[in-house]
């Protein structure tokens, strides 16, 4: 038989049976039991002839290898990108939707996230008034009465300026307490005038004391590790700055006075004041000076991976098990039910991110993070301590875009994580008081929280691991139930949709749902005409026709009574 015989042959099967039929009304019906939903399903994909002699698959079996030989020798003859083609500009018409769509898209996704990272950092420098740093003054003389008045004359807010403010000496009994309001976050830095600083400069110059030690008159008190980038960028700087042009101003009015002693009114020189700066010239030279107290150093370079850039990549690493969870939860869904495929879609992240953690902390481990630092934990508790807050961390980001993959489909659910992480990148890097108001929302987000945890564990600034465990947490519960909410939506809408496919089908085409909607079986839901008393399920009559000739089957399935 040519292939153009072939081309005209038809399988004709039908309720009602037909003399013209090439298959017998019987051997039908003997086959009929077997025919189940998934066999019927493979056929529309894979579609083969039911039922036909042996001499008719011979000559199909023909037929088709040479379909076949020809489409393999049509591959050498290969076609241009810009083809005129029918079939090839068609296709690049498509090429040129879905590219220009994901180009539309990132360009919006461009100028919605980019600002948002570079506002936070483009404000800090118009706002280091808000860093707060404290005056103490002990002296009540010349000196520390100066400072005060330096201080005081300088701006406290716009560029360049600090939040500067004279606090009661009173208010503390040591220089200790000091330092620890500043450990306690009360405030950035505080400058403490020491104890009778004006008067032990005098009597350094006039006795020529040799231990005498210039710095001995200021102590800036500080902590590096409460934020490395707004202390050596804004905080100390600036405090530099005001403190040196300040000491060497008043150092060499105090040297003007100190050498207007020398000659004495009668004209003869006073050999004993040029004794005493031979003696301790430092009390001339600088005279004066500071000394810098850094309570909280940054003493690990290392820490930076973790605390701002490792926080992508947990995000990252969250996302990737997003996808492959997508991908996986779909080939069970089928076959359990709607409180299962719940269970199974919210512990399986929960316990997936307990190796995915330990990694990423026993990575960290081996590049010998501080995890030692505060008196409270031994260096293995800060181990774990770790790897508690990096697990909530990565539940809370990863159940984030479990959530919104269930809305967006795991095609726009990146963009989504280009957003997530831009809005908590850009609260991270940067304390609130050098940010706009628009970024107070950064301390109750992931970053923020993860990383002052993790400060508190590698560098022993002030504790609010509490606090921080506690809104993670939160964020894992709300960010779970969205995604229970979400999935039963998702399934609802399915429902409903099946629900009108199969009214428009049993009204109009007497097809039932599943053969025309792909997603049907993923639904996990039955047809409603089974719920109406019509077993859809159960095996129904095929008529097929397929026109060799033509890549194309036509598929009418009836009801059986």
């Amino acid at each position: 038989m040519s292939a153009n015989e072939a081309s005209a042959l038809r399988v004709h099967v039908s309720r009602e049976g037909s003399n013209e039929s090439f298959v017998p009304r019987m051997a039908f019906e003997e086959q009929r039991p077997r025919m189940e939903v998934e066999t019927v399903q493979k056929q529309v994909s894979q579609p083969r002839l039911l039922d036909i002699d042996d001499g008719n698959k011979e000559t199909l079996s023909k037929t088709n290898n040479e379909t076949e030989e020809g489409s393999q020798s049509s591959r050498k003859d290969w076609q241009i990108f810009f083809s005129s083609d029918p079939v090839i500009a068609a296709k690049r018409k498509e090429y040129f939707k879905i590219v220009g769509r994901a180009t539309f898209l990132t360009i919006i996704l461009t100028w919605l996230c980019l600002p948002i990272y570079w506002g936070s950092l483009s404000a800090a420098p118009k706002l280091t008034g808000n860093l707060e740093a404290w005056v103490v003054n002990r002296d009540q003389a010349r000196f520390g009465n100066n400072l005060e008045n330096a201080v005081q004359s300088v701006p406290t807010t716009g560029r360049g300026a600090l939040g500067w403010r004279i606090v009661n000496a009173s208010h503390f009994d040591t220089d200790e307490d000091v330092a620890q309001a500043v450990q306690n976050e009360q405030t950035w830095l505080a400058v403490v005038v020491a104890k009778n600083a004006t008067a032990r400069l005098s009597e350094a110059q006039r006795s020529g004391d040799v231990s005498y030690d210039p710095t001995s008159a200021l102590t800036v008190y500080y902590a590096q590790a409460r934020n490395e980038i707004a202390v050596g960028t804004y905080l100390l700087p600036l405090t530099t700055n005001l403190l040196s042009n300040f000491t060497v101003s008043y150092a060499t009015s105090m040297a003007q006075r100190y050498f207007a002693t020398i000659i004495l009114q009668n004209g003869t020189v006073n050999e004993s004041a040029i004794n005493s700066i031979a003696r301790a010239p430092q009390t001339i030279s600088p005279g004066i000076g500071y000394k810098l107290v850094n309570l909280r150093p940054y003493t690990a370079s290392v820490a930076q991976a973790p605390l701002l850039v490792g926080q992508i990549y947990l995000c990252i690493f969250a996302f990737i098990l997003v996808m492959a969870h997508s991908t996986a939860r779909d080939i069970i869904k089928p076959y359990i039910s709607f409180s299962s495929y719940l269970t199974v879609r919210v512990l399986t992240p929960l316990m997936a991110y307990v190796p995915l953690t330990m990694s990423y902390a026993l990575v960290s481990l081996a590049f010998k993070l501080p995890f030692g630092s505060r008196p409270t934990f031994t260096y293995g508790e800060g181990f774990i301590s770790f790897f508690a807050f990096l697990y909530l961390g990565m539940a809370s980001l990863g159940f984030a875009l479990e959530s919104m993959v269930t809305i967006l489909t795991p095609k726009f659910v990146p963009f989504f994580l280009v957003l997530l992480i831009i809005v908590n990148i850009s609260t991270a890097a940067l304390p609130p008081e050098l940010t706009s108001r628009l970024y107070n929302y950064g301390t109750v987000f992931h970053f923020w929280n993860i990383q002052q945890a993790l400060r508190t564990i590698f560098f022993d600034t002030k504790s609010y691991l509490p606090k921080n465990a506690g809104i993670l947490l939160a964020w894992v519960l709300l960010s779970i139930g969205l995604t229970v909410l979400f999935t039963w939506l998702r399934q609802w809408w399915e429902l409903r949709r099946n629900l009108k496919m199969d009214e428009h089908i049993e009204n109009n085409l007497n097809t039932p749902s599943r053969f025309l909607n792909p997603d049907y079986e993923k639904s996990g839901y039955k047809s409603s005409a089974k719920r109406k008393g019509k077993d859809i399920d159960q095996p129904t009559e095929i008529k097929r026709e397929k026109g060799f000739d033509a890549d194309q089957i036509v598929y009418n399935i009836e009801e059986r009574d």
